[in-house]
């Protein structure tokens, strides 16, 4: 008799042990998921970002002073891209509409400048 009470003592231990070690799995598999589904998140938010972007046939020309004053900076971007890429490289393919400075609050001293938005 006391033989089989010790057989399901034993098989008692076995169970709860492995009830255990289920419940930790599930714990550490709740928390990966969890973090899964931030980082989908995440990763949906870029996706989105970009693909305004993407659709149109805009560039950024990004290191230029705030201090640059310019009446019209279609024409300003213009002449410093004939500048820098040389006149047989920019052809008249580039149909330029509008540029200007990107919307942003004003810069604290020492800030990197806002790129201009063509």
């Amino acid at each position: 008799m006391l033989e089989r009470i010790d057989m399901h003592v034993e098989r008692l231990d076995m169970v709860e042990r492995h009830f255990s070690d289920v419940n930790d799995e599930q714990a550490t598999s709740a928390g990966t998921q969890q973090q899964k589904e931030k980082t989908i998140l995440v990763l949906q938010a870029k996706a989105e970002d970009f693909e305004g972007p993407s659709q149109q046939n805009n560039l950024q020309i990004d290191g230029l002073a705030e201090s640059t004053d310019v009446s019209n900076m279609e024409s300003f971007v213009e002449l410093l891209l004939i500048e820098l890429l040389g006149h047989e490289t920019f052809s008249d393919i580039f149909v330029e509409v509008w540029a200007h400075r990107s919307l942003a609050p004003h810069l604290v001293p020492g800030a990197c400048p806002h790129p201009i938005l063509e």
